[in-house]
């Protein structure tokens, strides 16, 4: 009896932990509140989860990686791979890091013809 008792509560404690390092992934606190618009050439687009990066080199020729929702979450919101090609021009807004300047939280883009879209779903 004690032994089974043991066991749920090791099994109890393993969910719990894991619960929290999966919700700790999901943390936007390293990016400032501060949103910022750049502008600059697309250098590279990786279509993956669990997140999609977009990297653009600014007119002053700094690479900066930003950070985009899931897939699934950007093919909610409209965004399709096939609206970015690496070597246009584009124009993204996002949150600076606050541990790295060369990273940023994408929240919208704002391509060559005028039109946006928001690059991620949540605050």
């Amino acid at each position: 009896m004690q032994k089974t008792r043991r066991i749920k509560l090791l099994t109890a404690v393993l969910c719990c932990l894991t619960t929290l390092s999966i919700h700790g992934h999901h943390a936007t606190s390293e990016f400032l509140f501060l949103t910022t618009e750049f502008d600059g050439t697309l250098t590279s687009v990786s279509w993956k989860n669990p997140h999609v990066e977009l990297v653009i080199q600014t007119k002053e020729g700094v690479k900066v990686n930003f950070i985009a929702d899931t897939i699934s979450n950007l093919y909610q919101l409209g965004v399709r791979k096939e609206m970015f090609q690496v070597g246009e021009k584009i124009r993204i807004a996002g949150r600076i890091s606050g541990k790295d300047d060369a990273r940023a939280m994408a929240r919208e883009v704002i391509l060559d013809d005028g039109s946006r879209y928001k690059l991620w779903n949540g605050r």
